[in-house]
């Protein structure tokens, strides 16, 4: 008995040349998902087999006498063999999610785990959802065809990416989302193209460059802090950097081994600091770090560790850096499961086991702040999940600083990752209430990272300061306002406005003994209310205000 497995399985009962289809892949009553990757034979029991492919694994059992064979899906009981390439999630909702899968098109889950859709088509591949209207989502499949909703798939609109310059497109071809603009976003070939949602326009090739002769755009990231900062990495081992939102480039490989530069992640706060992976061939360091990326002649530094602490010399797929502390704590995915670092790669440590992930490929890693989880899509057991603990403080911000005495000063605190059930609380303090007395306690409410709380300055007749200091657990984070004093602010109202000018004519030329006597507007002291007075009001008219 032989059995070969490619699209479909065969079998040939006598080991000659007389062959028949097992699992029907090519036709409407398969037994089988097509595509076929592993095949193992019972050793106890020749008759029983298990086969491994695209739609996971299924049970074999032939009956030799009847010549008849049954097929079962072991998938549900294995918890999901799905073979992620890329996946995309709501910023706040851990039960929104989508990813592309090969050859099982874009499952995506609309709210419910449980009963997930499948909007996709073909080998689903990257997909997004805008972090600012997470109701605008994209699949691809397949050479870059892209599928556009603006209502979680109750509805969908075909918007591939234009080709003018018949490019090579990867089969599983790199989108990215704008995190600074949510209608914003990136595809690769072998040049860069920007879509933007609403005008439902396609711009490129980006500065008329081709970043890859030989080879295709693999990865691409926005940073954060700076839209105008984008990177992109090549299959020949390039990597490019634009400072002006792509209207020019300039290629900063540098020292980079000529290896597949498989993603890249930029420093959430620091355009210039990225991460970059690499696939490809054995015998290079496989994460390379950058702290100049703005620079004219940007360098890089191996961060793969060493010793028994390095990361292995394989296939990594995926790098993502923690927003809590994103110049030390970074992950990587790789063929082999999933490493850490809390030392910025002096060591690493392999994650997979201890935190319950499957030994199985890692293609990538996702931090979702709003979520304070750690999302993990792998080639083969589906998606995971990891709640990474409990938020941090990360802020403490005013609205104005300096701010001038009568006004209202409005007091930001942020955190690392969204509070959980129930908010956070941020507890307040200042070293000068009689400058600025903020409330004891602001509440973070569930599902926001940030709070604010307003505070009425009173008015003053110099210059002071206050610390500010927001507490929550053991951690502490300060700030010290300066409230200044606004001279010819009058009436106290914390502004210059006509109320003050006017106040000011009416007591024009007076002294003490004049009827119209208005002591405050003598605001020079020299008891008088005369030109010296007008001008201080003229210089500092409409300063104030909240």
């Amino acid at each position: 008995m032989v059995y070969v497995g490619l699209i479909d399985v065969a079998q040939s009962p006598t080991g000659s040349n007389v062959w028949r289809s097992i699992g029907n892949a090519y036709f409407s009553n398969s037994k089988l998902h097509n595509d076929q990757h592993s095949f193992g034979v019972n050793p106890n029991n020749p008759s029983e087999c298990l086969m491994g492919g695209d739609g996971g694994v299924f049970r074999l059992n032939y009956n030799s006498g009847a010549a008849s064979w049954t097929i079962t899906p072991l998938n549900e009981k294995l918890g999901g063999t799905t073979q992620f390439y890329h996946a995309a999630y709501h910023p706040t909702n851990a039960a929104i999610l989508i990813g592309g899968t090969q050859d099982n098109a874009s499952p995506a889950s609309r709210g419910d785990l449980n009963h997930w859709d499948n909007p996709g088509a073909g080998d689903g591949g990257f997909a997004v959802i805008s972090q600012s209207n997470p109701a605008l989502q994209y699949n691809t499949s397949q050479g870059l065809n892209l599928y556009k909703t603006t209502n979680t798939w109750a509805s969908s609109s075909n918007v591939s990416v234009p080709n003018p310059l018949s490019e090579s497109t990867p089969f599983i071809a790199p989108i990215y989302g704008d995190p600074t603009n949510g209608n914003v976003l990136y595809a690769g070939r072998q040049s860069l193209y920007r879509y933007t949602n609403g005008p439902n326009t396609w711009e490129g090739p980006l500065g008329g460059v081709t970043m890859s002769a030989g080879g295709t755009i693999r990865s691409i990231a926005v940073a954060a802090s700076n839209g105008n900062r984008i990177y992109a990495g090549s299959a020949d081992g390039k990597v490019f950097r634009s400072l002006d939102r792509g209207a020019t480039w300039t290629n900063i490989t540098g020292t980079i081994p000529n290896r597949i530069i498989k993603d890249i992640a930029v420093d959430p706060a620091n355009a210039d600091s990225l991460l970059i992976v690499l696939g490809g061939a054995s015998g290079v360091a496989r994460v390379y770090q950058c702290l100049n990326g703005g620079s004219a002649t940007p360098t890089w530094t191996s961060k793969s560790g060493s010793g028994g602490s390095a990361l292995p010399d394989i296939t990594h797929s995926t790098v993502c850096i923690d927003p809590r502390a994103p110049t030390t704590t970074w992950y990587v995915g790789a063929d082999v499961g999933a490493f850490m670092t809390k030392d910025a790669g002096a060591t690493w440590s392999n994650i997979t086991n201890p935190l319950g992930l499957p030994n199985v490929r890692v293609d990538e890693l996702t931090f979702v702040p709003g979520q304070a989880s750690l999302y993990v899509a792998t080639h083969g057991r589906g998606i995971w999940r990891i709640d990474t603990g409990s938020t941090a403080l990360q802020a403490l911000t005013f609205s104005k600083n300096p701010i001038y005495s009568a006004n209202t000063l409005t007091i930001t605190v942020q955190l690392t990752v969204a509070a959980p059930a129930g908010g956070a609380v941020v507890s307040l303090s200042s070293n000068n209430v009689g400058v600025v007395a903020p409330p004891i306690d602001v509440i973070v409410p569930q599902g926001s990272n940030t709070a604010s709380v307003n505070v009425a300055v009173p008015y003053r007749t110099a210059d002071a300061t206050a610390l500010i200091t927001a507490s929550m657990n053991d951690q502490q984070i300060s700030n010290t306002v300066l409230v200044k004093f606004l001279q010819a602010d009058i009436n106290h109202d914390g502004i210059v406005d006509l109320t003050d000018y006017t106040r000011l004519l009416n007591a024009f030329d007076a002294t003490s003994a004049s009827a119209n006597w208005d002591a405050p507007c003598d605001l020079n002291g020299d008891g008088i209310v005369d030109l010296t007075d007008y001008t201080i009001v003229v210089v500092q008219f409409n300063l104030g205000g909240s």
